[in-house]
């Protein structure tokens, strides 16, 4: 699984992330880079924040996506790939639209699967906040024993949180 998030690089140095590079293929190329198509070989590449791709990338995409195979930048001989293909976005389908080749989307979206924001279903907050808590106890190395997400307590702070808008969706779980 080889996730990468297309909104964090600029253009070029996302193009290189993705198809790698050659030694000498451009001033501080010093060696070899292996890049992204390389690594998910047999898996899965999850392109993040799909929406955020410029038209230059998504035309060199279509290919790779679509015969698997791919140009690393300063060689001349094409690399083959096959990997599986995962991309996401929290743009509204009309603006994914808007800002994707057609050819590009068409590729990308085989299967659609819409997930509802977090805000629109709060009936789910309360199997997952304590999961969601958890979590977030574990990334600050923290003990969970300062309220514990089960109970009437855990179910108070669902209650909270249902209210809430929570416009970042999980995220602002996270943040809780």
């Amino acid at each position: 699984f080889v996730p990468i998030n297309m909104g964090a690089f600029p253009e070029l140095l996302l193009e290189s992330e993705l198809f790698g590079y050659e030694k000498g293929a451009f001033t501080g190329a010093d060696s070899r880079k292996q890049g992204l198509f390389e690594s998910a070989q047999g898996g899965t590449l999850f392109l993040d924040e799909v929406g955020d791709i410029s038209p230059d990338l998504q035309r060199l995409l279509i290919k790779a996506v679509e015969e698997k195979q791919y140009l690393p930048l300063g060689d001349d001989r094409p690399r083959r790939s096959s990997f599986r293909l995962i991309t996401a976005t929290n743009l509204t389908p009309d603006e994914l639209r808007r800002r994707l080749h057609p050819d590009f989307l068409d590729r990308i979206s085989l299967l659609t699967v819409q997930l509802p924001a977090l805000r629109e279903v709060p009936e789910e907050l309360p199997w997952l906040w304590p999961d969601v808590y958890r979590e977030a106890a574990r990334r600050c190395g923290i003990s969970e024993v300062t309220l514990p997400p089960e109970g009437a307590a855990g179910r108070h702070v669902a209650e909270i949180l249902a209210r809430h808008p929570l416009p970042g969706n999980l995220r602002d779980l996270f943040r809780v």
